[in-house]
């Protein structure tokens, strides 16, 4: 059609779940639709199946006088626009029938043909040169194995004629990614995250309980996994009063200049250190 333009694609299945998932109701089964199906009833609906047991492959016996006879009607109809495309409707080369059981519990279940445009379009295009079990295999794989497999969340647009409105189709399949599966993953994607946030964070604590139990002020953690730290000061007097001032990060705390130079007159003498203090000698009692 000269007239079509595609302006854009939905990618992935995201926007399209957000429109279609809420037209499939648990109210609506294929075995309800044929209960209440007259010439004024619902023709169209998006419907769950509760188990898919069988895609049946057959040769397609081609078009039948009448449906031939509107198909030239159409390539010999008049038209007002010079780039119409009249190429006549040319017959598949196999037939698919669903086999398939509704929601409903007591489903005897379900025999529809499938009329999918990509069922035909795999024929034409990608179907050429094989054999006619080769090319069934084929046509299997794809439209039961993988889209109607059990990691998607399979639903059937299904439709009726006018003629014949207890006479369902399967006119295309809705299959996304199973919604449980993508949040368990996301899910467990989120918690690896975040514990791999949490577990530095929780050892930089730890780090830093034990240097204040020691009066040192040192955490040695490191974060690796970010980008520059934010300093700050933190003034702590401890017990000894060797530490008064140090600086502190978000991944690593260090002792500052006062504290470097309290430390090392604890350890350059030892019996001048304040009393308290872990590097001054113990007085003996005798």
């Amino acid at each position: 059609m000269h007239t079509l333009k595609v302006t854009g694609h939905l990618n992935p299945w995201a926007p399209r779940r957000r429109w279609l998932d809420p037209a499939i109701s648990t109210d609506t089964t294929m075995c309800s639709l044929h209960r209440g199906a007259t010439m004024a009833s619902q023709s169209l609906a998006l419907i769950r199946p509760r188990r898919i047991s069988d895609l049946r492959i057959t040769r397609h016996a081609g078009w039948t006088k009448e449906q031939q006879a509107k198909i030239n009607d159409y390539v010999s109809q008049f038209s007002l626009f010079d780039n119409e495309d009249r190429t006549p409707l040319r017959a598949p080369r196999f037939a698919g029938t669903y086999h398939y059981q509704c929601a409903e519990p007591d489903c005897g279940g379900h025999k529809q043909g499938f009329i999918d445009w990509e069922f035909v379009a795999v024929q034409l295009l990608r179907l050429r040169g094989m054999d006619d079990d080769t090319a069934a295999e084929h046509l299997r794989r794809r439209f039961l194995d993988e889209i109607c497999g059990s990691s998607h969340d399979v639903a059937f647009y299904v439709g009726n004629v006018t003629a014949h409105p207890r006479t369902f189709s399967v006119l295309g399949v809705y299959y996304p990614p199973r919604a449980k599966q993508c949040g368990q993953h996301s899910n467990l994607a989120g918690q690896r995250r975040s514990s791999s946030k949490q577990r530095p964070r929780q050892a930089c604590e730890r780090q830093r309980a034990i240097a204040a139990a020691r009066g040192t002020g040192v955490c040695s953690f490191q974060r690796r996994d970010q980008g520059q730290p934010r300093s700050e000061r933190v003034d702590r007097t401890n017990e000894c009063g060797c530490l008064t001032t140090a600086s502190r990060t978000c991944r690593q705390t260090t002792p500052g200049p006062s504290a470097h130079s309290a430390l090392s007159t604890c350890r350059s003498n030892p019996s001048t250190a304040p009393l308290g203090c872990g590097r001054r000698p113990r007085q003996s009692t005798a």
